[in-house]
């Protein structure tokens, strides 16, 4: 079952602040919360305004339970019902975000990742008797476009690397995945989290966060049916302006990373969005829109918070911020829940059989009802539709049949898959039972016989060693790839605008001096039957640099 749908919009204003760049600044905009618009002062001196229309709009009075409530509830329930769902807050620096996404303390100024945790444990409470449920969750940073893994305290972390599924999704690959039993695994996971984060003092905000960071949850339900919801809660760190931060050095490094990344997604909502066919969506060109790309036109629930302020001061950054969000929700999405494909394919089927027999018992009424003393024609016609319908009939119970047949079929497969299920947790079980007796003995014999220290510094260096190789290797195929990409996009110019019978003779005539690593045309021709036996290059060797253009 699927849900076409547009990304939702929220649009939230802060309260001006008491600060330097604010204290002498208008304030410009004014919401309307009951029908979802805002108008921003374009003009000061024309007094020109620009209206603006959501699905949401916050102003700044408004609580952290009614952001929650009227936005942020729809989408972690759908998640627990097995779809995907995506939380992300967008806007300046300063203007709210983490705010909006964690909060302060524990009490009513909490946001909305606290609040969320609070209403799946609350689901999972009063649904444990009645289903499996079993949850899971990273926590990760995009930090100088690199990912990082917050749940990871180690000095040299694995690098998390984005891998592409079947399906066209980016999946993480080396981040923790830590599983979940209660609330207080949650905060704890999310208290770890929050002293990893790159933090930084600005001219613009006392605690800019300096990365992108992705929360995300997965939730797996086992009952009649499977069903595995993904909650991404997103906290995007602000665009910023060098002159009004103040950042230079390292901080300037940071805004330049974050801006980038900003910038493509920006480019991703506007291509999603654009009238023109066949148009390229740039996912690839920043791990943050790999990483949202199921959110933003793929199979999501999706609402993207944006967070303004309210000075003149920051009046063009705020129409910047606008027009992405009007854009952004026209975004369609095509939300479907997760289920276990069997228990699709069940479901498809009881539909089937519940609109057959539906279709049995009118058949069933009509034929009943036809009356014996109508006259010898309407009899015939009669006996004629009862000839018809009893051929219908007898389609329907057969679909019928076949159809219980199937069910039965896939409820003894999933009563099998349970079995095995069990057994292999058994199995998994013992396994960890010697593997724990196996450390036993190993850690009793280590205070026998101490283990050469020599031997585990030659270890440690070989298997720094493999990862630099590994590293090394990829970097090359990297490079590799790249050279034959150009290597193709020029072969196809040279094709295209140099006649074949010239271009025959350029590559008969070309050689690669080895001293100099370059390509040149040979002093002396040699005779034309050897070289019109040369073959034509195909594909640069990794050897050489690349061919004669």
């Amino acid at each position: 079952m699927s849900q076409r749908e547009c990304v939702k919009v929220a649009v939230r204003v802060r309260p001006m602040l008491q600060s330097t760049n604010e204290i002498n600044t208008d304030d410009i905009i004014e919401v309307d919360q009951n029908n979802g618009s805002i108008s921003i002062v374009k003009d000061a001196k024309t007094e020109q305004k620009n209206f603006y229309t959501f699905d949401y709009a916050f102003p700044p009075d408004c609580t952290q339970q009614e952001v929650y409530e009227m936005a942020a509830n729809d989408i972690i329930h759908s998640v627990l019902e097995g779809y995907n769902g995506t939380i992300f807050a967008y806007g300046q620096t300063g203007s709210g975000k983490t705010y909006t996404m964690y909060g302060k303390g524990s009490g009513s100024t909490r946001g909305i990742i606290p609040r969320a945790v609070v209403q799946i444990f609350d689901f999972v409470k009063r649904n444990q008797e009645k289903m499996k449920i079993d949850i899971k969750a990273s926590y990760v940073q995009l930090y100088n476009d690199q990912l990082l893994d917050l749940l990871n305290g180690s000095k040299d972390p694995p690098k998390i690397l984005l891998r592409e599924d079947s399906n066209h999704s980016f999946q993480m690959e080396n981040n923790t995945i830590m599983p979940i039993t209660c609330i207080d695994d949650l905060n704890s996971l999310l208290a770890t989290g929050k002293k990893n984060r790159k933090v930084r003092r600005t001219q613009m905000n006392d605690e800019s966060t300096r990365a992108h960071t992705i929360l995300s949850i997965w939730i797996e339900t086992v009952g009649s049916t499977t069903k595995m919801g993904r909650l991404n809660l997103v906290d995007l760190a602000g665009s910023e302006k060098s002159t009004k931060a103040g950042t230079e050095g390292e901080a300037l490094k940071e805004g330049s990373s974050i801006n980038y990344a900003l910038l493509i997604l920006g480019n991703c909502i506007s291509a999603l969005t654009s009238k023109k066919p066949m148009t390229v969506i740039p996912y690839r060109e920043s791990p943050l829109t790999k990483l949202l790309k199921d959110s933003l036109g793929g199979n999501a629930k999706t609402l993207m918070i944006v967070t303004l302020s309210p000075s003149s001061f920051n009046a063009y950054e705020t129409l910047n911020t606008l027009r992405y969000a009007q854009k952004a929700k026209m975004i369609r999405n095509n939300a479907v829940v997760n289920m276990d494909p069997k228990d699709a394919l069940l479901q498809k089927y009881q539909r089937e059989l519940a609109e057959l027999q539906t279709r049995l018992a009118q058949q069933s009424a009509y034929i009943e009802n036809c009356g014996a003393d109508k006259d010898k024609g309407e009899n015939e016609k009669d006996m004629k539709s009862f000839t018809d319908l009893s051929t219908v009939q007898f389609n329907t119970r057969n679909d019928i049949e076949i159809i219980q047949c199937e069910t039965e079929r896939i409820k003894k497969e999933r009563i099998e898959m349970n079995k095995m299920m069990i057994e292999e947790e058994k199995r998994i079980q013992l396994e960890m039972e010697k593997q724990n007796e196996m450390i036993q003995r190993i850690h009793h014999l280590s205070k026998i016989a101490p283990p050469n220290k020599d031997l585990i510094r030659k270890k440690e260096r070989l298997r720094k060693t493999k990862e630099k190789i590994g590293q090394k290797k990829a970097l090359i195929s990297k490079e590799y790839d790249d050279i034959l990409e150009t290597w193709q996009k020029l072969s196809m110019v040279v094709k295209k605008h140099i006649p074949r019978d010239e271009l025959k003779m350029i590559y008969a005539n070309a050689e690669y001096d080895e001293e100099t690593m370059q390509w040149r045309m040979r002093q002396k021709r040699r005779s034309r039957t050897a070289d019109s036996m040369r073959p034509e290059i195909e594909i640069p060797k990794k050897e050489r640099p690349g061919t004669p253009q």
